[in-house]
């Protein structure tokens, strides 16, 4: 691991600790406001970050909720899927919070 790589990883988790939160925000505003165009956009948007992360509990999720916004329903099993996806990225994100800090101290 050069100190280049670290630098690298850092500013990774520095991405999806700012962006994860913001998803969440825009699928709860879509959700909440019947926008089935939006739903569709960032839960295939945050789908992608959650594959790219190797987190497939949170991909399914986006998926199913995807889906739903694509049948135009949102009913109460989707607001049950974005309370557990909202869970599941919290911990996600206080995960990557710690990985960070571990590959800071290493650059030190």
């Amino acid at each position: 691991q050069t100190k280049e790589d670290i630098d690298f990883l850092i500013e990774i988790f520095d991405i999806y600790i700012k962006e994860l939160p913001i998803l969440i925000v825009e699928i709860d505003n879509a959700i909440n406001n019947n926008d089935y165009d939006k739903l569709k956009f960032f839960t295939h948007k945050l789908n992608g970050s959650a594959l790219t992360l190797g987190i497939e509990s949170i991909a399914e999720h986006c998926f199913a909720i995807e889906s739903a916004a694509t049948d135009q329903v949102v009913d109460s099993r989707v607001h049950e899927l974005n309370a557990i996806l909202r869970t599941h990225v919290e911990k996600v994100i206080e995960e990557l919070k710690v990985l960070r800090e571990k590959y800071f101290n290493l650059k030190s």
